[in-house]
């Protein structure tokens, strides 16, 4: 009989605890688990050399049962036939949990019969991460050579340095060492859960010596089993019941990719309220409730994983949580939504307006056949709360953010820009105004030399601006299965690595730095501006409307007035000196009613980048 297990897991308060740990150090064996907050125990506080998580609270009993919850099995070590406490604890909560549990008395005597009984206990159960507990009082040595001879004679012979512990130092004949195995419970098989299921088969075994963890696709769960996927999938992994998917204890890691925020709201809150970790592609979702989602994950102990919620395949989030945590975020500008950028690149090159381009976009697959969430800003929105949130250490709702999409921009105004010196992108900008953290969606004038006026079709870019690093550009596709499949399955590593090291709350979801944070209304924005104007051609128009900007004392830049026929309608074409959006709306509504305007006005913003 071999044994294949990979890690111990304990709290470190009482002697059991203890000694199983001690073993795993001393023979380099991986080793963690959970203890309660401010690491105490009832005879002083846990050894730092033991690598345990804290839990949010100091009652033992919650890192009890987040220790049973996250191992494969546990070994109770009892000093008499009788379980009590805290023993009688941990095996009630195996049994609610569903977990394989093993209960062995120091009083028995018989050694080998006990070895034997835990050897076939870890084999017949599967078990690579095995969870040791044992009664308050057991402090006494005797307790803890019995731990360690149990230990000794089931996997290994202690005594051994870390750099010394090879298959030829364990007791009993063992194999190379199992690779940890991680089973994912998908509940969602559409365009992106099917590209996870095919980038899986691709690259799964890739994955899996690049990580150490085996991954496999445990069960699926969608609306309708008889609907035609681009992934093949074995007819005993799908199902339409996601709960009892979710609530398998067999499931390691919840992958939430079925879209909208009612049901998959349920399904990431039952997921985080087991423990367990969460992978989602679903930006409506986090924007709306990320508060309320992050909270789950510190009351329990699991973790969310959202990398695919934002820009598709670029791993704009790792690299504001991780590889720019150095540094203060200055500027944040985005070309989040890629159905827009490809209207208006399409527009700019074919000279074809806004109706006949979205109709070729939704015929092609880049635009859904119900386009407002993508060409009126909303997909844009919720994309750039969330980054604006990670970059400034305060969570910002839809709401706060202003919003304006692209339907009003035609090919008058992108031949003027054009014609300017300047290209016009939807932009998600974040700025930091002193205390004030600015934040908007909208289309603006970007000059033609900067580099974002250059991102183009489908491509999604973003520009964030340290004040160490100062400018990085993060380039690639914003959408589409394969895109979205390789963003879901780096957060798939990142979690696998997070089990295997028992390190589930390494980086957070997100971490509240900023409580006073205050987003800075759209009023008090500050801006140049384009202005078209579709007027009568006499005399007096344009002095008219100058005498309304310089009354709200905004300064002309430049006037571009096609030549036409008198008493004709024509446009006047006005770029203006930075003002406030405020002053620049009203100055707005005093034009729309002189006489000469024929047509609403157009105003665009322009961004310089400064």
């Amino acid at each position: 009989m071999t044994v294949g297990l990979l890690k111990i897991v304990s709290g470190g308060q009482t002697g059991v605890d203890r000694a199983a740990l001690d073993w795993a150090l001393a023979n380099g064996a991986a080793c963690g688990g959970w203890c309660p907050l401010g690491r105490l125990a009832e005879d002083g506080i846990i050894d730092l050399r033991y690598p345990l998580r804290e839990t949010p609270k100091t009652d033992p009993a919650q890192r009890t049962e987040w220790n049973v919850r996250d191992s494969d099995g546990t070994l109770i070590v009892s000093l008499a036939k009788r379980l009590v406490g805290g023993t009688r604890l941990t095996e009630v909560l195996a049994e609610r949990l569903a977990k394989p549990h093993l209960v062995l008395a120091k009083t028995d005597g018989d050694l080998s019969a006990q070895v034997e009984a835990l050897r076939r206990f870890i084999a017949e159960n599967g078990i690579q991460v095995l969870n040791i507990a044992g009664p308050r009082a057991s402090g006494e040595p005797s307790v803890g050579e019995y731990v360690r001879s149990l230990l000794n004679a089931t996997i290994g012979q202690a005594g051994r340095s870390k750099n010394n512990l090879s298959q030829r130092s364990f007791a009993v004949t063992l194999p190379a060492p199992e690779m940890r195995k991680v089973n994912i419970g998908l509940v969602g098989c559409g365009t992106v859960g099917s590209g996870v299921v095919q980038g899986l088969a691709r690259n799964g075994s890739l994955m899996a010596s690049r990580l150490g963890v085996k991954l496999s696709l445990g069960g699926v769960a969608v609306r309708d089993t008889k609907k035609a996927r681009s992934a093949r999938l074995a007819k005993r992994l799908i199902a339409t019941d996601w709960e009892s998917l979710v609530r398998d204890p067999k499931i390691d890691v919840v992958m939430e990719l079925m879209g909208g925020t009612t049901t998959a709201r349920k399904v990431v809150a039952e997921a985080l309220k087991l423990g367990k970790p969460v992978i989602t592609a679903n930006k409506a979702l986090i924007s709306a409730h990320g508060e309320s989602i992050f909270k789950l994950v510190e009351k329990n102990g699991g973790n969310l994983y959202y990398e695919a919620a934002v820009a598709g395949g670029i791993p704009i989030i790792k690299s504001l949580r991780e590889g720019l945590s150095g540094n203060r975020i200055q500027r944040l500008y985005g070309i989040l939504n890629g159905t827009c950028n490809y209207i208006l690149t399409q527009m700019e090159s074919e000279g074809r307006d806004f109706e006949d381009i979205l109709a070729d976009a939704q015929r092609m697959g880049y635009a859904e056949a119900e386009p407002s969430l993508d060409v009126d800003g909303f997909d844009a929105q919720h994309k750039a709360g969330i980054l604006a949130s990670l970059a400034h250490g305060f969570w910002i709702k839809p709401g706060q953010i202003f919003v304006e999409g692209i339907r009003h921009i035609t090919t008058l105004d992108i031949e003027f820009a054009r014609h300017m010196g300047y290209s016009i992108k939807l932009l998600g900008i974040v700025k930091k105004l002193g205390d004030n953290v600015q934040i908007a969606v909208h289309p603006a004038l970007v000059p033609e030399k900067h580099v974002l006026a250059n991102v183009s079709g489908v491509y999604n870019a973003i520009l964030v601006r340290g004040d160490i690093v100062g400018d990085t550009l993060h380039y690639g596709q914003g959408a589409g299965a394969d895109a979205t499949a390789s963003a879901v399955l780096s957060d798939l590593a990142d979690a696998a690595l997070d089990l295997k090291n028992g390190s589930l709350g390494r980086v957070p979801p997100f971490v509240p730095y900023e409580n006073e944070g205050k987003v800075l209304p759209i009023d008090k924005a500050v801006s140049p501006f384009y202005l078209r104007l579709s007027v009568i051609d006499r005399p007096g128009t344009l002095a008219k409307i100058a005498a309304i900007l310089g009354e709200a004392k905004i300064g002309i830049c430049s006037v571009i007035q096609p030549e036409g026929h008198v008493g004709e309608s024509v446009p006047l074409i006005m770029m203006l000196h930075d003002a406030p959006d405020a002053a620049m709306q009203k100055a707005l509504k005093r034009i729309a009613r002189l006489s000469a305007v024929k047509a609403k006005p157009t105003m665009i913003r322009v961004e310089n980048f400064d």
